[in-house]
């Protein structure tokens, strides 16, 4: 059985406020694009829509959730601090 939209941003939303960083695809996902094509986005810009990604290795980035969280206009009391 195939998850609603509002089930799935809903799972995704928690996924965002449970930690300081997420993945770039669980990012894209939230922001309605393919994983693909964030990592292009950050290859080409260095930033997913606005945001620069931390690089942990050559091979691993993580997005920050506070300001992912804000783009979306989800920010509120439950979200992770600095």
């Amino acid at each position: 059985m195939t998850p609603k939209p509002e089930e799935l941003r809903a799972a995704i939303l928690d996924l965002l406020r449970a930690d300081l960083t997420t993945t770039v695809p669980v990012a894209a996902r939230a922001l309605g694009r393919s994983p693909h094509r964030a990592y292009e986005d950050i290859r080409r810009t260095g930033k997913l829509a606005g945001i620069a990604p931390i690089r942990l290795s050559q091979k691993s980035l993580r997005i920050p959730t506070r300001p992912l969280l804000a783009l979306l206009g989800e920010m509120d009391e439950e979200a992770p601090r600095d």
